[in-house]
C-alpha cells in the first residue's frame, strides 16, 4: 500500500480547521510542556521517552558539535564512525538528531497551517507533510538512535537537506559513498532506502539510525497508543489522527523501513 492509498482509505476530505489551543494548554506550550496533566502521572516514562516527552537518561551531547544529540551508545558510535572517516579523508558532520516532542510539533503546525491556509483538505495536508516529516511522537528522532549525516556545509542552500547533494557530483558525495560502504560497520544503517516498493517515508539518503538501541525502540513503540498523547498536545490536525488511522500509520511508515531495522517477529 503507497502513501497516497493508505490516506485516501483513512483521512476524511472535510474542511480542514485549525486546532485552537486553550488557556491551559497555551500556558502549557509556553513553559515546554505538553502533557495532559490530569493523565500525566499514569503515563509510563518509557513512553513518554519514545515519543519525545521526555528525554533519555544517558542522552549525550558533544561540547564540540552541539547537534550531536544521541544515547550514550549510538553517541560512542557516531564518534568512533566520523573518526574513522576523518582518517579516510572525508569530514561527516551531524545535523538532526535526538528531537523533541514540542520541536516536532513546531515543524508540523508551521507547514499544516499554511496548507490549512491554502484550503488544503484534511488528506492533502496529511499527505503533503507525510512525505519526509513523521506526526509529532512518532519521529525516530524521538528515541535518540538516529541521525541526519551531512558534510561540512559551505552555502547557506545546504543547510536544507536535498537527495541530489548526495549523488553523483553532488556537494556530499564523498560523505554518501563512504557511508553505503562503512556505516554497517559501527552498527549504522540507512532508515528511508530506495528498494523498490519500499512504503512510507520517502528515500533519505541522510538519515542513519544505530540498529542496536533503535531495534527495541521500535517494538516498544509499535506497542504504545500513540493516539491518547495527541489529544492535548497542540498537534494540528490531530482530530483526524484516530486509534485507526495510527495504527495503519505504524504499519506504512514506521514499517517502511530498511529490513535491518525491523524487529525479528518474537
Amino acid at each position: 500500500m503507497n502513501r497516497r492509498t493508505f490516506l485516501t482509505d483513512v483521512v476524511s476530505t472535510a474542511a480542514a480547521g485549525a486546532v485552537i489551543l486553550s488557556s491551559k494548554a497555551q500556558a502549557m506550550e509556553a513553559i515546554g510542556q505538553v502533557l495532559c496533566p490530569q493523565d500525566e502521572s499514569s503515563w509510563p516514562r518509557e513512553e513518554l521517552e519514545l515519543l519525545g516527552l521526555e528525554k533519555p537518561n544517558d542522552l549525550r551531547q558533544d561540547e564540540h558539535l552541539p547537534s550531536l544529540r544521541l544515547r550514550a551508545r549510538a553517541y560512542e558510535a557516531f564518534l568512533d564512525m566520523r573518526a574513522d572517516a576523518k582518517r579516510q579523508h572525508v569530514e561527516m558532520y551531524p545535523g538532526s538528531c535526538y528531537r523533541t516532542f514540542g520541536t516536532q510539533r513546531t515543524m508540523w503546525n508551521k507547514r499544516f497551517s499554511v496548507y490549512h491556509q491554502k484550503k488544503f483538505s484534511p488528506q492533502q495536508a496529511l499527505d503533503a507533510r507525510m512525505g519526509y516529516l513523521a506526526i509529532p511522537g512518532t519521529s525516530r528522532h524521538h528515541w535518540g538512535t538516529d541521525v541526519d549525516i551531512t558534510g561540512e556545509i559551505r552555502t547557506p542552500e545546504a543547510h536544507t537537506l536535498r537527495a541530489r547533494y548526495f549523488v553523483t557530483g553532488g556537494i556530499f558525495e564523498d560523505v554518501a559513498v563512504w557511508l553505503r560502504y562503512n556505516a554497517n560497520t559501527f552498527g549504522f544503517y540507512r532508515v528511508y532506502t530506495e528498494k523498490p516498493g519500499r512504503t512510507g517515508f520517502r528515500s533519505e539518503p541522510w538519515h542513519y539510525s544505530f540498529a542496536e538501541s533503535a531495534l527495541p525502540s521500535l517494538r516498544r513503540f509499535m506497542e504504545i497508543e500513540v493516539s491518547k498523547y495527541l489529544v492535548c498536545a497542540g498537534v494540528e490536525g490531530s482530530e483526524h489522527l484516530t486509534p485507526e488511522f495510527l495504527d495503519r500509520y505504524k504499519q506504512t511508515f514506521m514499517l517502511g523501513i530498511n529490513p535491518k531495522l525491523i524487529p525479528a517477529q518474537n
